[in-house]
């Protein structure tokens, strides 16, 4: 589907925000197998403590839903996105 380099596909799928990564998951196979890769899953919790440290980040995937967290108020709030 992408004529992009798997690896920069990641770099710029690590730069968005939880909703929007959600909504691509739909858009092809390729892009929801590579959301859902616990390699992703590490690269895009790192780059959000680097860059973006109280906002959402993806944790975990279960069956077809994604498993994150909101550190944007003090009792964190987990969320799953289908």
């Amino acid at each position: 589907m992408s004529s992009l380099p798997q690896d920069m596909m990641m770099d710029i799928f690590c730069r968005c925000d939880v909703h929007d990564l959600c909504r691509f998951r739909c858009l092809s196979k390729e892009y929801c197998s590579l959301i859902d890769s616990p390699n992703f899953i590490n690269q895009h919790l790192s780059h959000s403590l680097k860059i973006k440290p109280a906002r959402q980040m993806v944790i975990g995937r279960e069956e077809t839903s994604l498993r994150c967290i909101s550190v944007t108020s003090p009792a964190f709030k987990f969320a799953s996105f289908h």
